[in-house]
């Protein structure tokens, strides 16, 4: 198990258990680690803290292939979610209800 945050790994930020996004570690101190928005704290042994950070609003978690996996459904389903169907031809409407239906 990681005992420290290193360059490149990527981090997955969470509100209310949805995947809001996530960042890569791309500079480290001897205490931090520095995403492109968050300082973190290097050190893995109470989890992964945003340095300063009290209230605690979102968590975060090191990237897994399961969290890979959750966070592309998320970005699938969201763009899903600002199709214009009315836009689309009877056809295209037709074969995509095929497919829900399978």
């Amino acid at each position: 198990m990681k005992t420290q945050l290193e360059i490149g790994d990527k981090i997955y930020s969470f509100y209310r258990q949805r995947i809001t996004g996530y960042s890569t570690i791309n500079r480290v101190t001897k205490t931090q680690a520095i995403t492109h928005t968050n300082k973190f704290r290097r050190d893995l042994s109470r989890g992964i803290r945003v340095v300063g950070d009290t209230w605690g609003v979102r968590w975060y978690s090191l990237a897994t292939p399961e969290l890979d996996e959750r966070w592309e459904n998320t970005l699938i389903r969201d763009k899903l979610s600002t199709v214009d169907f009315s836009e689309l031809d009877i056809e295209k409407i037709k074969r995509i209800m095929k497919i829900v239906k399978e």
